[in-house]
């Protein structure tokens, strides 16, 4: 879960601008993620360990926020 819906920071500050401290910021300390292939993170520390494996995969990654839908704690984004 994303604190406050301020939602362009997670794949555009985090990801694109490779500011991957911001999410002690951004995740609450015993989020939950769910993942398209049945995987599940939870927690800031594995996050950002996830992040920073992507981003070693994916070194030229980058993520511009075209729409954003948020309804109680739930969000989906369309990225370019």
């Amino acid at each position: 879960m994303v604190r406050g819906h301020d939602d362009t920071r997670v794949p555009e500050n985090i990801a694109t601008e490779r500011n991957i401290e911001l999410i002690d910021d951004l995740f609450a300390e015993h989020f939950v993620e769910h993942g398209p292939f049945s995987q599940r993170t939870e927690g800031q520390e594995a996050a950002k360990e996830d992040m920073d494996t992507f981003l070693d995969a994916f070194s030229d990654f980058e993520a511009i926020v075209e729409d954003v839908v948020a309804e109680g704690d739930t969000v989906a984004m369309w990225l370019q």
